[in-house]
């Protein structure tokens, strides 16, 4: 239940399967399904239409890069939040305004945000409360254990929604991704791609937090 890595794996019939995109090769399909799902749940969490205000925080990665695609499909305004030689993928995705984070830090600007998505864990409440509008809300993508313990009593005593639920897996949720990635609303964004005799070296470059978009493993 931890996960791992093999040529193949087997699934009940009633788990969360849907077609893989008519569009898009293996690959494209699965750096898709890997951030845009993550994205997708989290997003449903909360209201956003035309002129909502979203920042993402790392938004190059694979949820940010997922999360400024579908925002932009609601109608949102967005700003990401990455290193400055990012900037031009995460404009090229959709994103309204771009901040460098080694130039800028956003919290300290004196501008707020209806939905504040944290995809690198680093943009805990206590932090970014003053960037939230009033009843604004806060997705945490990744967050520490004193965040998910105090997000409900967060929420409760300030009005504005933090959100550290794990995500669940549905078809019908895989199915949106679907068509959204057939409809050309949602594409992928492949760093790189390592053969599975390889997935050493894929773990060491990933966690050195420099990747863009997926990293995908070939499968023999």
């Amino acid at each position: 239940r931890f996960g791992g890595h093999a040529q193949y794996v087997c699934v009940r019939a009633n788990a969360a399967i849907a077609p893989k995109p008519r569009n898009m090769t293996f690959a494209e399909a699965v750096a898709v399904v890997s951030g845009g799902f993550t994205a997708q749940s989290f997003l449903d969490r909360t209201a956003i239409y035309a002129g909502t205000t979203v920042l993402v925080n790392g938004a190059s990665g694979a949820v940010g890069t997922a999360a400024i695609q579908l925002a932009k499909q609601l109608g949102a305004n967005v700003t990401a939040v990455s290193s400055s030689g990012n900037h031009d993928l995460v404009r090229a995705l959709g994103a309204d305004r771009v901040i460098d984070y080694e130039a800028t830090d956003f919290t300290t600007q004196n501008r707020t945000y209806d939905v504040i998505m944290d995809c690198v864990g680093n943009a805990p409440f206590h932090r970014v409360s003053r960037s939230l509008s009033t009843n604004g809300t806060l997705l945490l993508v990744i967050a520490d254990l004193k965040s998910i313990l105090g997000a409900a009593r967060t929420s409760h005593s300030t009005g504005k929604l933090i959100s550290v639920a794990a995500v669940k897996y549905t078809s019908e949720a895989l199915q949106r991704l679907v068509i959204h990635a057939e409809l050309g609303r949602l594409r992928p964004v492949i760093d790189r791609m390592y053969g599975l005799s390889d997935i050493q070296q894929a773990h060491r470059y990933v966690e050195a937090g420099h990747k863009k978009g997926t990293v995908v493993l070939e499968l023999p």
